[in-house]
């Protein structure tokens, strides 16, 4: 039998990058139950964001917009999380984007996904870890 899940992330704030929908929002879910703060990052859906985080157990829980594919929405949403709450212990992406490469070199279609901007602004976040 599963143990429950406990409060080990008490004092914790943890981002969720797509956390509006499906498995954003389980996992927001899930960080929230053992205790963090969560920042329920969203691209469209506002209002399901600002209900789910309002739904959440504990406290201070934030609905932020972001779009993963631009570089000035991330880096926004990112001074707008360490200006609201100071810092990011827990950085999640649950958002993504995915687009047909024409004319691939094999004959099998290969996607690229995610954005490197999403990769360029997490790292701002924090400092390097030394």
């Amino acid at each position: 039998m599963r143990e429950p899940l406990g409060r080990e992330l008490d004092g914790k704030v943890a981002v969720v990058v797509g956390g509006s929908g499906g498995i954003g929002a389980a996992t927001c879910r899930l960080l929230a139950g053992q205790g963090a703060r969560v920042v329920v990052g969203y691209r469209s859906n506002a209002q399901a964001a600002t209900a789910l985080a309002g739904d959440l157990p504990g406290e201070g829980h934030l609905a932020l917009p972001v779009g993963v594919t631009d570089t000035a929405s991330i880096e926004a949403f990112r001074d707008a999380v360490l200006s609201a709450i100071g810092r990011v212990d827990i950085l999640v992406n649950s958002a993504g984007t995915t687009t047909p490469v024409q004319k691939a070199t094999s004959r099998r279609p290969r996607l690229a996904s995610g954005p490197p901007a999403m990769s360029r602004a997490s790292r701002r976040v924090s400092p390097p870890s030394t």
